[in-house]
């Protein structure tokens, strides 16, 4: 089945102005948010821009010996083709790009970058990068259970809210995984001036929210302009709290690497629409979501503390890191105290108890379950 790559080889040829920005689109826009164009996208978006196309000539010159290893569950090669395919086409080559911020900070506990496309009708793509490789990012991924503000969520709403103030016309924002939380938690937390003008906000495959968020005023002001993308075996995106506001489609592969949105089946303009999540996700994701809420914030708190001091014990700085020398988490226990050790162990044990108990298979890839698919309809050129 056709895929992103594939819509590119089709619709490459047609500017936005002939066809405009649809769901595959924005996709393609946040992918380029985990390409490393750190120190080639102009941080300045009032006085500079670059075309993406230039943009990804310089990064193969400029970045040649710098190690690059994407996001999370998203291999490198996947993002690096699709971002030269991009680079080669008549719709994105000549799209001019801007203001890139880019920042880790352990101190904060925060991984955060953000890009703005410039699109020919004045409106602009905002998009917010997801968990990179980093072990930063994913602390920060795991704060989101006991924090109702993370630091990553709060330079979104800042960063749209000042990207907005220097740009004219319709705001389109989007992100992948946990850049998905940041799309729609900026887009219901900026300045009503600013949210006036979003157009659409692409939340692909992103983590949920607290439940007293879902409910808010500010959340339920953008909430039909919300498209949130899950595939049918989606564990990423059902964890936390989520409404019934989210559009299930097919991915070629079964289990958690159906994260990956490369992965996705493409027909037209569109995903191709699934209809309805699997039983066994529908599973999973009550028995992850409730081993969550049986848990206070305390309690969340010690045990994301301790899985990360784990895993930083070793000195790996990223996920890349600890699969290089795997004996290093080993040796890394033995620093860590007894008591910090046992707790991750017997949370461990008992979420896997509370999975084997309620008869969850654990998402591992398999054959493709033969479900109802519903079509998309086919769009002209």
């Amino acid at each position: 089945m056709a895929n992103v790559i594939d819509y590119l080889q089709w619709r490459g040829d047609l500017t936005f102005a002939q066809s405009s920005l649809n769901e595959v689109d924005s996709v393609l826009f946040v992918f380029l948010s985990y390409f490393d164009l750190e120190g080639i996208i102009p941080t300045d978006p009032e006085n500079e821009s670059i075309s993406l196309k230039e943009a990804i000539m310089l990064e193969r010159v400029h970045h040649v010996d710098r190690p690059f290893y994407g996001g999370a569950m998203i291999p490198s090669a996947d993002i690096q083709l699709m971002a030269r395919m991009m680079s080669r086409s008549a719709r994105f080559a000549n799209v001019r790009v801007t203001g890139l911020v880019s920042e880790i900070d352990r101190e904060r506990e925060m991984q955060f970058s953000a890009y703005t496309a410039l699109l020919d009708d004045k409106s602009i793509f905002v998009s917010f990068k997801g968990t990179d490789d980093t072990l930063i990012g994913w602390k920060e991924d795991m704060n989101m259970s006991f924090i109702n503000e993370v630091p990553g969520q709060r330079w979104a709403v800042e960063y749209l809210n000042y990207i907005g103030s220097v740009t004219e016309g319709g705001i389109r924002i989007g992100g992948h995984s946990k850049g998905g939380n940041l799309a729609v938690y900026a887009a219901a937390k900026c300045k009503p001036e600013i949210q006036s003008r979003i157009i659409r906000v692409y939340n692909n495959d992103g983590p949920g929210f607290t439940n007293d968020f879902l409910v808010s005023q500010e959340y339920l002001r953008v909430k039909d302009r919300v498209l949130k993308l899950v595939p049918q075996d989606s564990v990423i995106g059902m964890l936390l709290g989520n409404d019934d506001n989210y559009t299930v489609v097919r991915s070629a592969k079964s289990g958690v690497i159906q994260h990956n949105c490369y992965l996705w089946e493409v027909k037209g303009r569109h995903f191709v629409r699934h209809g309805t999540l699997t039983k066994k996700t529908l599973d999973l994701s009550r028995v992850l979501n409730q081993w969550i809420s049986d848990k206070d914030f305390d309690t969340r708190r010690e045990l994301t503390d301790a899985v990360y001091e784990i895993l930083t014990s070793s000195d790996a700085k990223t996920l890349t890191d600890l699969a290089r020398d795997r004996a290093a988490l080993w040796r890394a226990l033995t620093k860590v105290e007894p008591k910090k050790r046992d707790m991750v162990f017997r949370a461990l044990t008992e979420l896997l108890g509370e999975i084997l108990r309620a008869s969850v298979p654990l998402p591992a890839p398999k054959k493709r379950e033969t479900e109802k698919t519903i079509p998309t309809p086919d769009e002209n050129r």
